[in-house]
């Protein structure tokens, strides 16, 4: 009975790493507006948030450095 269980279980966990490692982001593709702010207590002045304008795809939903001529839709 032990052996059976071991064999259900390992093909359960390799059907699940299988639906994990296929997943995508739920994300829609094109120019993406990001923007940071930090905030450090004890500062006498705070810093004004940062925004950065991004293209990001599916395929590449990291942001990398833009290329000149890139056209984001």
């Amino acid at each position: 009975m032990s052996r059976t269980f071991s064999i259900v279980m390992s093909f359960a966990l390799l059907m699940l790493c299988g639906a994990v490692a296929g997943a995508e982001p739920d994300m829609q593709d094109g120019l993406w507006e990001i923007t940071t702010k930090v905030d450090m207590p004890g500062m006498p002045v705070a810093m004004p948030p940062m925004k950065h304008t991004q293209c990001l795809t599916r395929k590449d939903y990291v942001p990398q450095k833009q290329e000149q001529g890139e056209e984001c839709k």
